[in-house]
């Protein structure tokens, strides 16, 4: 066991998203929507089939091994107001939250003129979802269209 690299604490992406809907006790804030993000968990809100934000990771060749990383060894609160977004939805807007092998994917496919969030709905709405989205991402690893790393997506649709 290496003892240094245990004095340095652990490492995480983190991805924190707030809604604000119309009616809440903050007026200003109505149908908008918070998000503090680090590292390659990234958000992307789609409006009718097309991207209105994709965040932290903007470009699908900026994936690296070596993302920024929020560290339990020390403290890194003044630096999280650079991870600091918002925006506004409306009712209908689809918002994904996925790590990074999926959200590389994900970029790729916008890049590419595709619809990432079509695939994706089609597979998590399925009546057997977990087992056809696992199949379907060990299908992908093996035509070599996404990384065997992480690969988990959150779909959350504004109503």
């Amino acid at each position: 066991m290496d003892v240094e690299k245990m004095k340095d604490g652990a490492y995480s992406t983190i991805l924190w998203l707030q809604f604000f809907p119309e009616g809440t006790d903050r007026l200003i804030w109505n149908n908008t929507w918070k998000a503090q993000a680090i590292g390659d968990t990234c958000l992307f809100q789609f409006r009718k089939e097309n991207p209105i934000q994709i965040l932290p990771v903007r470009r699908s060749t900026d994936f690296n091994n070596h993302p920024p990383l929020i560290g339990s060894g020390h403290s890194q609160i003044e630096a999280m107001r650079e991870w600091e977004y918002s925006g506004s939805w409306q009712s209908g807007d689809d918002f994904f939250i996925a790590t990074d092998a999926m959200a590389k994917w994900m970029l790729e496919q916008v890049e590419n003129g595709n619809k990432p969030d079509l695939t994706l709905k089609g597979q998590l709405a399925q009546k057997n979802g977990t087992t056809n989205f696992d199949q379907w991402i060990r299908s992908l690893r093996a035509q070599k269209e996404i990384r065997d790393d992480d690969t988990t997506v959150i779909w959350l649709k504004a109503l």
